[in-house]
């Protein structure tokens, strides 16, 4: 009973009962008609808070992307007469289609450059709203706006109410069920590191523009819903000003965090309400609020709050059915006879300045093999990897996989294709459970899309039963099955080893190549992925691996290419490797009694 009563206690549920019980608390037009304000406020900043952040996008034009929505609303009812539901719905797709055109030139720079687009962009609607006064009445704006009506039915003030209320709990599920989806995940992957998303399969460009143009459509209600409430709106209330104080709400409340623009609307907004008398030292308070979080609260005001809600809305769901407990039987991995060349790299030539990193290196790896890529430091193996995921684009020279060339594809076409890799330095997602990072790597294997996964329809909620169970055999499969819902920080340095290989093998890739797997693990660790490579191979999946555990590699590899000073000096058994004259004086060293 006790867990039952717990499961029932959600945090959308939570939100709905407290907005729904409101007005009936709540008599005082003045603090009811507040409240509203904070409504629409928190509509506003759980769209950017995904943009913010879980992707960490910095983005200072959502302010006017809340103008535009409040504008477009009320010329469409106001000057043309149209019905509320058409300002509805023309506040959500002007937004959504100025978010797209934006997004697709900001998002073409990155960091401090994105933040001053988006504030240029801030500045710029609000000089449009002014001169334009054909259709935006100018500086004057619109007053006596019409309220909120259904045919012939006009709205009343605590009907409203309940007209915010409905926008806010249906956006509240919707980013919710985006959060606990494999949006949610890529979003926080990308925040954190986009090399390895790309490499993931994760197109991050269109990514940060759904984003962008999600959290614009959210902006925009809130305009519409904004402007109908108050009646009144003009270029002023659309400063840049405005867009800072989303921004704000967000890092107050807590970037990346569920309740974050719920606790940081109620500071920004309810806390100078309550001390009016020191209004017109608000942009002050909020200054100082600010100032505190950054010092006390890095996290923001969410780490004040009682860490149960935020587990239960973390992302992953903590329930597995039919999990599998080390054995991958049943699962489905591109099997392959063996034999024909799977990867061909052809004459690949590198430069960084007048550095030479490759220099006309040819390779093949053939399917169901293991080929090993040896050499000293700098001989250029990570560079050739780097070349091979598309992280980086020869200067000649070209690469097959399947006999699709790579050379001109994107990280995450290579990947799509069925290329996983792991990382010389440990490239795993510490916030992200062991079970969140493994099913990053499904990304680009799912079906469903952004529409099911805002609605959580039943082809998410299935594929999304099947990631968990898969990346749950996978985990045991490298032995990391008591650890599913442990974040990854928390892991010893082989089990991030061993989860980087088991994200790389969800993608069900026909090739995987495994950047120095055994770097930093024991003698005994060092048994263990000598297993697991041989289990992968097994499965028939190729793997071009790179490693300085020449026992490692002698063991495992079919084949064994050596690169010394970006070009490859040997190829060949094993066996034969370890023989060669020029392989022992370039990496091996002498070696009186060398092993046969």
């Amino acid at each position: 009973m006790g867990m039952k009563h717990i499961k029932f206690i959600t945090p959308l549920r939570i939100i709905a009962i407290i907005v729904l019980i409101i007005p009936f608390l709540v008599r005082n037009p003045y603090w009811l008609n507040l409240i509203c304000l904070l409504i629409i406020y928190i509509l506003v900043t759980i769209g950017l808070n995904m943009l913010l952040g879980y992707a960490g996008q910095a983005s200072l034009g959502h302010g006017a992307v809340y103008g535009i929505g409040a504008y477009t609303s009320v010329i469409l009812v106001a000057n043309y007469g149209f019905p509320f539901l058409i300002g509805f719905v023309g506040s959500a797709m002007i937004p959504a289609i100025v978010g797209l055109l934006l997004s697709l030139i900001a998002f073409r720079l990155h960091g401090f450059y994105l933040a001053m687009v988006t504030m240029a962009f801030a500045i710029i609607i609000e000089r449009v709203l002014v001169n334009f006064d054909s259709l935006t009445r100018g500086a004057v704006g619109f007053v006596n706006i019409p309220g909120a009506s259904f045919g012939a039915w006009n709205l009343s003030f605590t009907s409203y109410y309940f007209v915010l209320a409905f926008f806010l709990i249906s956006g509240t599920w919707i980013i919710k069920n985006l959060i606990k989806s494999d949006f949610g995940r890529v979003c926080k992957a990308i925040h954190f590191n986009e090399v390895t998303a790309g490499c993931l399969g994760v197109n991050v460009y269109k990514l940060k523009i759904q984003l962008f143009v999600i959290s614009s459509i959210f902006a925009g209600i809130g305009g519409m819903l904004y402007a109908h409430l108050t009646k009144y709106i003009s270029p002023d209330t659309f400063s840049l000003e405005i867009s800072f104080f989303f921004t704000l709400v967000v890092i107050v409340g807590g970037m990346g965090s569920f309740w974050g623009p719920f606790l940081g609307s109620c500071a920004l907004l309810l806390l100078p309400e309550c001390l009016h008398v020191f209004q017109e030292f608000k942009l002050l308070i909020y200054g100082f609020l600010l100032l505190l979080c950054i010092v006390f609260l890095p996290k923001g005001l969410i780490s004040l709050v009682d860490k149960f809600f935020t587990k239960k809305i973390s992302g992953t769901d903590q329930s597995l059915r039919g999990v599998s407990t080390g054995s991958l039987e049943g699962i489905q991995i591109p099997k392959v006879k063996g034999g024909k060349e799977i990867l061909m790299v052809c004459d690949i030539s590198k430069h960084f300045g007048g550095i030479t990193a490759l220099n006309g290196v040819t390779l093949n790896v053939r399917e169901g093999n293991i080929h090993g890529l040896i050499g000293p430091n700098g001989s250029g193996k990570t560079t050739l990897l780097d070349v091979i995921s598309s992280l980086y684009k020869p200067d000649s020279g070209q690469i097959f996989f399947k006999e699709q060339e790579l050379t001109h594809l994107s990280p995450h076409r290579v990947a799509s294709l069925g290329i996983g890799r792991t990382f010389q330095n440990l490239s795993i997602y510490p916030d992200l459970t062991v079970l969140e990072n493994i099913m990053l790597g499904f990304h680009t294997v799912q079906k469903a899309g952004l529409f099911s996964k805002s609605f959580n329809l039943p082809q998410q909620r299935r594929e999304e039963e099947m990631m968990k169970d898969f990346a749950s055999s996978l985990a045991a499969f490298v032995g990391l099955e008591g650890n599913l819902f442990n974040t990854a920080e928390t892991l010893k340095h082989n089990q991030r080893r061993f989860l980087e290989i088991a994200r790389a093998l969800c993608l069900k890739p026909s090739l995987i190549l495994l950047d120095e797997p055994g770097a930093g693990l024991a003698t005994d660790e060092l048994l263990f992925l000598k297993k697991l490579i041989t289990r992968i191979r097994d499965m028939g999946i190729s793997l071009l691996i790179i490693e300085h555990h020449i026992d490692v590699i002698v063991d495992v590899s079919n084949v064994i290419s050596v690169l010394n000073y970006g070009v490859k000096i040997a190829e060949g058994p094993p066996a034969e490797i370890i023989k060669n004259q020029d392989v022992i004086e370039a990496y091996l060293g002498i070696m009186e009694n060398p092993v046969a």
